[in-house]
């Protein structure tokens, strides 16, 4: 598995409530885009308080990397799929997909437990470029941490599935 990894809001929100923030950072190269940075900000406990997420020293001692995607990157997207498509993707994570479909060789996976973007990683033919979070606990030898249904490596894969029978009804004319 690939040390390369780009997280959602929800995983660093989930890392950060459970107490294995630090254990990710510490096994894998973190890249978080800026949106997805900027998302990430805070999370409400179960007393229904606020509690703050601060990346900016592990921004700045270079435990997790800020990518951006750039303005034709995230067009690449509308070029190639339906703007209903598009659309019902999350701001974060559809710039962590338009990164991925427009760098599909830099080696990094996404780690969401949204469904959305799980079923997008597959109409983009992208599913080799997601992970479920708890196969990245998993492979950070992690595995004692419990985790919601929606992070399951079973959900995951049933949700790629559905985006594979989607795909053709997503595309644009003339796609591949």
């Amino acid at each position: 598995m690939s040390k390369l990894l780009i997280l959602d809001a929800n995983v660093i929100i989930e890392a950060h409530r459970h107490g294995y923030w630090r254990a990710l950072t510490a096994r894998y190269q973190l890249h978080i885009p800026k949106t997805i940075v900027y998302e990430s900000r805070y999370f409400t406990d179960s007393y229904n308080q606020k509690i703050s997420i601060d990346l900016s020293a592990e921004l700045a001692n270079g435990k997790i990397v800020e990518i951006e995607a750039t303005p034709n990157e995230m067009a690449k997207l509308s070029q190639n799929f339906k703007p209903t498509f598009v659309e019902s993707i999350d701001d974060g994570e559809r710039e962590a997909l338009a990164i991925l479909y427009s760098r599909a060789d830099a080696q990094l996976l996404f780690c969401t437990g949204d469904m959305r973007a799980i079923i997008s990683l597959a109409v983009m033919e992208l599913s080799h470029c997601g992970i479920s979070l708890e196969q990245v606990l998993k492979q950070a030898s992690l595995k004692s941490v419990t985790i919601p249904a929606h992070f399951s490596e079973k959900t995951f894969q049933r949700h790629l599935g559905q985006g594979v029978l989607e795909r053709s009804m997503h595309l644009r004319s003339g796609a591949k």
